[in-house]
């Protein structure tokens, strides 16, 4: 639509709007009432002072941060999958990620919070909004760590990982410092780290690390620490027999409580699927009984599997 005059003589010109009448070309509006109007404008811009900038970013020119905690099947499972769909659907994360500026890279930036929301972006190949801020490491440490325990899919793995990373590093001089500056709860915190410290043949032993829960940790540190090789041993047989165990019975073989019952299956089959899903088939002779445990499938699915499972009845 084309202006009028009046519509030109209510344009402001925000690079003038703090010079003096005499500073001003002759060009700047000067219309009744202008005055006020550009007051009224300068007040609105001084509320904007200081805030954090939010805008459009190709996600390949930010990293993951050094901090980083997810673990890389956080972002193959059901849960990611969704968070993509989400993002796609809308364009867009409608929900900004923060980023820090890269020293000495211009227009490199480095994740403070939100790596799942800019994986997402980066795979689906779309900007990603971010609030941009420059903060140092311990800023950005707290910063990730109380966004990602607002977060109900955040692992005690993953967060015990995090906080061992900052121990090692020099961030925090102990756990209780850390708890203190964070506000995370020390108790959890200390189980946390418990986790992330066992040794790998441990960690190895679980379908995944994520699976690890805190009230565990106290029973698996002892087990490593007082039965070093027969918790070895344990955990080698657990691997080796490819049961499809699952996470609970891997703890209580580890710890040593596992008790088995009385209709324990005398055979059992563990099978893969190419997308991350799994099953596992226990037939117990004994009662005549066949159980299927299916894991990480699209609920979708459950109707096929029931069609599956009538035609196996007949």
């Amino acid at each position: 639509m084309k202006q009028t005059p009046r519509n030109k003589a209510a344009l402001i010109d925000f690079n003038n709007l703090d010079k003096t009448p005499k500073e001003r070309p002759a060009s700047f509006a000067t219309a009744p009432g202008q005055a006020l109007q550009n007051s009224m404008l300068r007040n609105e811009l001084e509320k904007w002072t200081g805030a954090t900038p939010v805008r459009q970013i190709d996600p390949k020119l930010v990293q993951r941060s050094k901090w980083a905690n997810r673990h890389e099947q956080s972002y193959q499972d059901e849960d990611f999958k969704a968070l993509k769909d989400d993002i796609e659907s809308s364009g867009g994360n409608v929900q900004p990620i923060k980023v820090r500026p890269l020293a000495g890279q211009k227009d490199r930036y480095e994740v403070v919070f939100g790596h799942r929301r800019h994986q997402a972006c980066l795979d689906l190949d779309i900007p990603v909004l971010a609030m941009i801020a420059e903060v140092d490491d311990v800023e950005l440490f707290i910063d990730m760590d109380r966004e990602n325990r607002q977060r109900k899919d955040m692992r005690p793995y993953e967060l015990g990982v995090m906080y061992n990373r900052a121990l090692k590093e020099g961030i925090f001089p102990s756990a209780k410092k850390m708890s203190e500056a964070t506000g995370a709860h020390l108790g959890t915190m200390g189980k946390a780290l418990v986790l992330a410290r066992l040794p790998d043949y441990v960690i190895k032993a679980f379908p995944s690390p994520l699976d690890l829960q805190y009230r565990w940790a106290d029973l698996l540190e002892q087990a490593a620490k007082e039965r070093p090789e027969e918790t070895k041993e344990t955990a080698r047989a657990i691997k080796a027999e490819k049961l499809g165990y699952s996470a609970k019975e891997v703890y209580e073989r580890l710890a040593g409580i596992y008790s088995a019952p009385t209709d324990d299956a005398s055979h059992r089959v563990s099978i893969t699927g190419s997308s991350g899903s799994s099953a596992a088939i226990s037939v117990n002779p004994t009662n005549r009984s066949i159980s299927v445990n299916v894991k990480n499938i699209d609920p979708a699915k459950a109707d096929q599997l029931e069609k599956l499972i009538k035609a196996f009845l007949g």
